[in-house]
């Protein structure tokens, strides 16, 4: 069973081994669903990013 994780920006469940858009947010893999997602995530981080 593939280990799921939710786009931070959409909610939507992605499997990190397989989504094609990724970044890094204080040295933990982030995977999104969508270049758009991926890009308002990167555009502000803190308003996505739970601490």
């Amino acid at each position: 069973m593939a280990q799921e994780s939710k786009d931070p920006v959409c909610g939507m469940n992605v499997d990190p081994k397989t989504a094609q858009f990724k970044s890094k947010q204080e040295g933990k893999d982030v995977s999104f669903c969508s270049k758009e997602c991926m890009e308002k995530f990167k555009k502000n981080p803190n308003q996505y990013h739970k601490h």
